[in-house]
C-alpha cells in the first residue's frame, strides 16, 4: 500500500510544499532586512553627505573670505544704572594665505538693537576714547614683517575695537541682546560675525561674545 495522505496527497510532496512555504518566507524575511537596511544606510549617507557639505562650505569660506574673526570680547560696565557691554573687541586675521586686508580702508558695519550704523577707521586709531560715533579704533597685536595697517599673513593679529556709546542711543549692549557685524573690506568681500551678550554679566569685567 503506498505512502500517501489524505486527499491523495503522498507524504514526499506535502514535505516538498511545506519546504518550499518555508523558503518562500525565509525569502521574505531577507527581502525586509535587506529594505531596512538599506533604508538605514541611506539615512547614515545623507547624515554623512550634510555634514561634508557643512564642513566644505567652512572651508570655502575660510579659504575665499579676506577677515577672519579669531575672538571676540565685550568689556562690562555700568551706565544710568545698566550693565552691560559698552566696548566690543575683535582680534582679526586675514582667510587665507596670499591674502591682504587693509584695516585702515575696511567698512565696519554694527547692526544691533537700536538701529544699524556704518564705521570706518579712526584718524587716531590707538586711542578707543577719542573715536567719534562714525569710527572704530584699532591696535596692531602681533605684526612680523611690520606692514600694518595691512594685514598679510596668518600669523598677524590686529584688534577692532567698536565703542558703542559712540552712536546710536544705547550706552550698552545689554545681556541677552545680540549684534551683527559686518567688515567689509575694499574690494566688497564681507564677513559677518554675530555676538550675543551672555545673560548674566554682574561681577565681571569682560566677557566672550
Amino acid at each position: 500500500m503506498g505512502d500517501t495522505t489524505r486527499g491523495g496527497q503522498s507524504r514526499s510532496e506535502r514535505q516538498r510544499a511545506q519546504a518550499g512555504v518555508g523558503t518562500l518566507i525565509l525569502l521574505i524575511a531577507l527581502l525586509l532586512i535587506a529594505a531596512i537596511a538599506a533604508g538605514v544606510f541611506l539615512n547614515v549617507s545623507q547624515v554623512f553627505q550634510g555634514q561634508s557639505e557643512e564642513t566644505g562650505e567652512a572651508v570655502r569660506e575660510q579659504l575665499t573670505g579676506e577677515v577672519s574673526v579669531v575672538a571676540t570680547t565685550g568689556n562690562v560696565t555700568t551706565v544710568d544704572g545698566t550693565t552691560g557691554v559698552d566696548r566690543v573687541r575683535f582680534i582679526l586675521t586675514v582667510g587665507g594665505s596670499g591674502q591682504r586686508l587693509a584695516i585702515d580702508e575696511t567698512l565696519v558695519v554694527w547692526a544691533g538693537p537700536d538701529g544699524s550704523y556704518q564705521l570706518t577707521a579712526a584718524g587716531d586709531p590707538d586711542n578707543p576714547a577719542s573715536i567719534d560715533g562714525s569710527e572704530f579704533a584699532y591696535v596692531v597685536e602681533q605684526d612680523n614683517d611690520g606692514s600694518a595697517p595691512i594685514v598679510n599673513a596668518g600669523s598677524d593679529r590686529i584688534a577692532v575695537v567698536v565703542r558703542v556709546g559712540s552712536f546710536g542711543t544705547d550706552a550698552v549692549v545689554e545681556p541677552g541682546d545680540a549684534v551683527s557685524v559686518t567688515f567689509v573690506t575694499p574690494d566688497g568681500s564681507q564677513t559677518v560675525a554675530r555676538i550675543s551678550v551672555p545673560q548674566s554679566v554682574s561681577g565681571r569685567d569682560s566677557v566672550v561674545l
